[in-house]
């Protein structure tokens, strides 16, 4: 097996994402728990799967013609709006406070919405490993989720 960076590749599909984040990052970082009190073997493992996130779409040639390309655009791009939007209660405490603080859903939101938009870039990619690696990630993510909204 052969890795090799292309040019078309699906990490420009993060890109939209990672911008979102920068933009919005001051104020996410406000707005979410500290970590103290979680453990750090979980916190070790999500940083290792957030990196395999990020890295392997820089080896996943995007397959246009595949039967998998639309729907998993499709996915994307929901799955895309999806976490943007899951960030609105977040990035506007004052107005949400009693949602954020009644519905663990409404807070998990950031944490398990990127199912969606991974597993668009999944299909787009053809990688049923990178679909594995995605699920792992927010698994783990989402249980850093729960154990902050815990505390």
């Amino acid at each position: 097996m052969e890795l090799k960076i292309v040019l078309l590749n699906c990490f420009l599909l993060h890109i939209p994402i990672l911008l979102y984040n920068a933009v919005f990052f001051r104020k996410i970082t406000k707005v979410l728990p500290s970590d103290r009190g979680i453990n750090p073997w979980l916190l070790k493992a999500e940083h290792v799967f957030r990196f395999f996130i990020f890295s392997l779409p820089l080896f996943m040639p995007m397959h246009p013609s595949s039967s998998t390309f639309a729907p998993g655009f499709i996915i994307y791009l929901t799955g895309s709006l999806i976490y943007f939007a899951s960030w609105i209660p977040h990035l506007m405490p004052q107005r949400f406070k009693y949602v954020l603080s009644q519905s663990i859903v409404i807070f998990l939101g950031p944490f398990f919405t990127p199912l969606f938009f991974l597993s668009g870039i999944a299909l787009i990619g053809t990688s049923i490993t990178y679909m594995v690696i995605a699920l792992l990630f927010v698994c783990i993510h989402t249980t850093h989720g729960f154990l902050t909204y815990k505390h």
